[in-house]
């Protein structure tokens, strides 16, 4: 392989939301109605050969605009209204009952990505300097709960009257859904799994937030956060037993999906290595979104993959609280081409 074919495009996608109040609340489960306003895009780009996206399947280029996602799934942004819901394996969205929501709904964000290089076999990842950031808010509590999150030690007490800052982009999940290639024809079947990452917000060495955000993980927070909060403010409080039966979140056993973090981003510098494997920021070896190896016949020089993103407000996050509306977040996402996985030789 030469060495121009192994350097591949970083091509950038970045979606940028406005959340804006739409009337009263009281807490986060009931009345996290949003509108999703777009705001300036930046795009960064880097030469070099390899990897472009697509919406459609049709029109390639290194990045997309958000006139042309608007365009894609046939709405303006500002119609969007993002509720509080969840997912048990990054594919189907559901409300805090179990209750499934469809996208159309436009209560969180789901749209189509295409990718293609000339490389057969090239790895696609996201890359460090994907991120989800909002502006925060010094919020003033009105009950006494227990929380662990921006500006507090371990597990802190919170009275009633404590202030402290949360931001909305510390409650965002983003998925890809994994599709298979047929091996008779053009098309892709999902495999009814996952790739669904949960960030520090602000990840960047200029702005790191690592550590302040309560993140939820892959297992229901109830003594800190937003669960003892709601309990203190709702007469009908949600048992431990109860959550740990009928709540399953991405990363748990059989849920059919890997939840992922900053860590497992891609530095740029790393999606060529002299040898060996793509390494993540940690070090470990890389997990890729998708591997380009379908064509779409046999004279086609590039090789296709694709995947169903999705961006929704995870109700059940310990930071989840009403006090992130009339907040902004933004989501900006990052991919680059890896070289083809080596080939495994006898000794």
């Amino acid at each position: 392989m030469t060495k121009i074919t192994r350097k591949l495009f970083l091509s950038v996608l970045t979606v940028a939301f406005a959340l804006v109040t739409l009337g009263a609340t009281t807490f986060a489960w009931f009345t996290l109605n949003t509108t999703a306003e777009v705001q300036t895009i930046n795009a960064n780009l880097t030469a070099g050969t390899g990897i472009e996206i697509s919406l459609n399947n049709s029109v390639y280029k290194n990045s997309i605009t958000n006139a042309e996602l608007e365009t894609f799934i046939g709405t303006a942004l500002s119609t969007y209204k993002f509720d509080d819901l969840t997912s048990q394996n990054g594919i189907i969205i559901t409300e805090m009952d179990n209750t499934t929501v469809v996208h159309t709904s436009r209560r969180y964000l789901e749209f189509d990505l295409w990718f293609r290089s000339p490389t057969q076999g090239a790895r696609v990842y996201l890359l460090t300097g994907t991120q989800t950031a909002s502006v925060g808010v010094n919020w003033t509590s009105d009950a006494s709960f227990t929380y662990t999150g921006r500006g507090v030690s371990g597990v802190t007490a919170i009275n009633a009257g404590d202030s402290i800052e949360i931001y909305a982009a510390d409650c965002l999940r983003i998925s890809f859904e994994e599709f298979e290639a047929s091996t008779t024809d053009f098309s892709f079947t999902s495999k009814d799994s996952a790739q669904v990452y949960e960030f520090d917000p602000y990840f960047s060495e200029e702005t790191s937030r690592v550590g302040e955000n309560a993140r939820l993980g892959t297992t229901i927070v109830t003594t800190s956060g937003m669960v003892p909060y709601y309990n203190q403010k709702s007469d009908n409080d949600i048992p431990t037993a109860t959550i740990n039966d009928t709540v399953t979140l991405p990363g748990e056993d059989g849920t059919g999906a890997t939840l992922l973090d900053q860590d497992n981003l891609v530095p740029q510098a790393n999606l060529s290595p002299s040898e060996g494997d793509v390494l993540a920021d940690d070090e470990s070896v890389a997990v890729p979104l998708m591997t380009l190896s379908k064509k779409k016949s046999e004279t086609d020089v590039f090789y296709y993959g694709y995947t169903k993103v999705r961006i929704w407000i995870e109700g059940w996050d310990p930071d989840c609280f009403n006090a992130i509306l009339g907040k902004s977040f933004s989501v900006d996402l990052k991919f680059g081409g890896g070289i083809p996985e080596p080939v495994q030789t006898g000794s």
